[in-house]
């Protein structure tokens, strides 16, 4: 499915365009144009379209004009606003506005969007805190690999951890999820699994337990992220995946939740669907078979991981992912800008 379609209407007939959009940006130059393409991700799908705009009070000066160019696409001006079409192929563009006024003087401004395939959003579940070693070493080379390779993830919190009160790992936390790298999602309280009930019956923390229950856990990391982190989390995936019925009314009723990874397909959330993984077996990476059945024509792959659990080929195996996701000209973006790019 296209999630991010948008009408809009140009000054001359043009057909359905999707509207992405990015950061606005003020022009180094006396007469202080605004650049305001639509939003601040900077990406667009392969053969769709965006609306770029410049905004000042005195564009109405017919002395003022703009030529607008772009290193690959196409892109048609109409004065203070251009529609840019991205090309078939995935790339980086550069899109650039010459302002010219009456006395000949001249200012550019200039932006780079990402056009790419597919979106990609890695799913890092079980961060706790280490004793030994605040944030346990397989989140510090993940951690350190998304950072260094300049690119996006996302990492599941359990919420008791931020009752440790260890101001450490309170302000590492706090400062990767401020850094633009990372988003900190909702990975249940306690993570129970596999536990057993009164009437014998087994049990997870989000299935086969009562309204009140699930409730309490996924309030309660949401008000501890709050008050330990100041961060509201805005995605949430139950602890193995396991979720039930009454998840979903749990689910609907909390407004701060917008991303629910594998979630129920029915709930209010933007669900995340499982299309494929990179662990097959035992929570370890396989390069060779992510390649040999990778899903290419996927609109999006949510990947679920746990770098916890590697070991140094298990990392290896990683990283190789990446860099063959990279030759694929992917965007990797957090549950939140999947979730705005969802909602244009």
């Amino acid at each position: 499915m296209i999630i991010y379609n948008k009408i809009i209407q140009t000054l001359f007939t043009v057909s359905l365009l999707w509207i992405f959009s990015c950061e606005n940006m003020i022009l180094n130059t006396e007469m202080n144009f605004t650049l305001n393409p639509s939003d601040s991700l900077q990406l667009l799908k392969i053969n769709e379209s965006t609306e770029i705009e410049l905004n000042h009070s005195n564009f109405n000066n017919p002395d003022i004009t703009v030529t607008w160019s772009a290193d690959t696409g196409m892109i048609v001006g109409y004065g203070s606003l251009a529609i840019y079409t991205a090309p078939s192929e995935p790339c980086t563009t550069l899109v650039q506005a010459n302002i010219t006024d009456l006395f000949n003087n001249t200012s550019i401004d200039s932006m780079k969007i990402i056009i790419y395939k597919q979106l990609i959003i890695l799913k890092a579940d079980d961060l706790s805190y280490s004793a030994e070693y605040i944030i346990p070493l397989g989140f510090q080379n993940f951690i350190d690999y998304i950072e260094n390779n300049n690119i996006k993830a996302s990492i599941g919190l359990i919420g008791n951890s931020l009752e440790v009160n260890n101001e450490q790992y309170l302000q590492y936390i706090k400062n990767i999820s401020l850094d633009g790298s990372f988003e900190i999602w909702n990975h249940g309280y306690n993570h129970k699994l596999n536990g057993t009930n009164e009437n014998g019956e087994t049990y997870h923390e989000f299935w086969n337990t009562t309204s009140d229950y699930q409730k309490e856990h996924l309030e309660k990391t949401q008000e501890l992220a709050l008050e330990k982190l100041g961060i509201t989390l805005r995605a949430f995936g139950a602890p193995g995946n396991n979720h039930d019925s009454i998840t979903l009314d749990v689910m609907n009723e909390n407004d701060d939740i917008k991303v629910w990874f594998y979630g129920n397909p029915e709930s209010n959330k933007i669900v995340l669907e499982r299309y494929y993984n990179i662990e097959f077996s035992s929570q370890y990476p396989d390069y060779e078979e992510f390649v040999n059945n990778y899903p290419a024509n996927e609109e999006y792959l949510a990947l679920q991981i746990h770098p916890n659990a590697w070991d140094d080929e298990g990392f290896n195996q990683f990283e190789l992912i990446v860099e063959f996701l990279m030759t694929q000209k992917v965007a990797f973006i957090t549950p939140d800008e999947f979730y705005r790019l969802s909602e244009r």
